[in-house]
């Protein structure tokens, strides 16, 4: 066209940002019915396009602002609404005197949990799937817990299809609550182990004294498979990270349906015979977690990091491996040093000495002998005053006098007997 503004502006030989520029001001303008006079349709073909685009425009515009409007009018009934309920639990907690910590614990908690409800809206989901027909529910809930086999290898790999499609019907879906602890053995009435999904959200780990740890459970993961079959009442304790949902079957319906399959109830026995002589945990690496150190081939109790566990096969072969010794070749003098000597010949010189020392000292070991018989029968003195009844003798001899007694009184007294 030689009459339009594009010409009129000699934009028709300029670069494409310089005509970009220039069109998407000229959209704004006309779109904001603002326009200043300087862009305007020159010919009648612009002017039937410019009145098409602003009829749009302002039908656009008008919508885009009665949007925005209604968000922030429910933003606002939200946040009115939470703050009439701060307002309540407030009014509740002053009037019994909680302590200020335990009101912002409690303030904190109904925030989080405001704000995860904005988030998921997993009850709503709840809703909606029993407004459906029953034949219509079981075919969804049929689809829906494939993903409930297909991540179970106890399941999906041990068992036939018309088992699975005969448990299929009693899969629950438990929906936890944020901040809610429980374990396998309490998402029914009844007290019984229950194999766990997690289809939706996060789990965090607890001991005995409700204090969380570190390790986190995440979903399409399951929880303590091994505890299911085994039952050994080693319960674990999780916590809900926000709102989570969990699709559960409990034991006694697993029980109840597997009776009627005898294969497939003679398998479960062996498999569970099996997982406590700790032989099967390996062929399903996700039937345990360790919470110490995240590893899904083993429990906490059987974690390397935190008991020892020693190989005894190993430990009594490495034993009985014969070491080779590394031998020496040392040649030995024949000859005798100044240290060496014989003992032979050394008992010889002693026996001399002792001979010769006899010899030269006769009066002194006829002293030692005389010594020792007197010794002898001083012995014999006292063990004989013991004996001896007191009164008639009337004798009376100090062990401590009886070495200086002579040989003839000590004769005599022998002989009072």
């Amino acid at each position: 066209m030689q009459n339009s503004w594009i010409m009129l502006k000699e934009l028709d030989h300029q670069t494409w940002q310089v005509q970009y520029l220039e069109s998407f001001y000229f959209a704004i303008v006309t779109m904001l019915t603002i326009g200043y006079g300087d862009n305007v349709p020159k010919s009648w073909n612009e002017k039937i396009i410019a009145i098409f685009f602003i009829l749009s425009a302002c039908l656009w515009f008008s919508y885009s602002i009665n949007a925005i409007g209604t968000i922030i009018k429910e933003i606002n009934l939200n946040f009115v609404e939470r703050s009439k309920k701060i307002r309540v639990i407030n009014r509740y907690m002053h009037q019994r005197n909680i302590p200020y910590s335990l009101q912002y614990k409690i303030r904190e908690y109904l925030t989080f949990r405001w704000k995860e409800e904005s988030e998921i809206d997993l009850q709503q989901e709840e809703i909606l799937l029993n407004e459906l027909s029953e034949e219509l529910q079981q075919e969804l809930k049929k689809q829906a817990n494939n993903v409930f086999f297909k991540h179970c290898d106890f399941l999906f790999k041990n068992f036939s299809l018309e088992l699975q499609n005969s448990l299929s019907p009693y899969i629950k879906r438990k929906i936890i609550q944020p901040q809610n602890s429980f374990s396998i053995y309490s998402l029914s009435e009844v007290f019984q182990p229950h194999l766990c999904f997690v289809e939706q959200g996060q789990l965090q780990y607890q001991n005995f004294l409700k204090v969380s740890l570190k390790s986190v459970q995440s979903q399409d993961n399951f929880l303590d498979v091994s505890e299911f079959i085994e039952e050994s009442n080693n319960v674990q304790t999780f916590k809900a990270i926000g709102y989570v949902s969990l699709l559960i079957l409990s034991k006694s319906d697993f029980m109840n349906i597997i009776r009627s399959y005898p294969k497939d109830y003679q398998k479960f026995c062996n498999l569970k015979d099996q997982f406590i002589l700790q032989v099967q945990q390996q062929h399903l690496p996700n039937s345990q977690f360790c919470i110490a150190c995240g590893n899904n081939t083993h429990g906490l109790k059987e974690c390397p990091n935190l008991y020892i566990t020693l190989d005894r096969e190993l430990i009594i072969k490495r034993h009985q491996y014969s070491v080779e010794q590394k031998r020496q070749h040392q040649k030995r003098s024949k000859k005798r040093g100044k240290t060496s000597f014989s003992t032979l010949s050394d008992r010889e010189i002693i026996e001399q000495f002792v001979i010769y020392f006899q010899m030269n000292n006769k009066s002194q070991c006829k002293l030692n002998q005389e010594n020792n018989q007197f010794m002898n029968k001083k012995q014999r003195i006292v063990n004989l005053i013991q004996m001896t009844n007191p009164n008639k003798l009337k004798i009376i001899i100090l062990e401590d006098k009886i070495q200086f007694l002579n040989q003839d009184f000590l004769n005599k007294v022998l002989n009072i007997q």
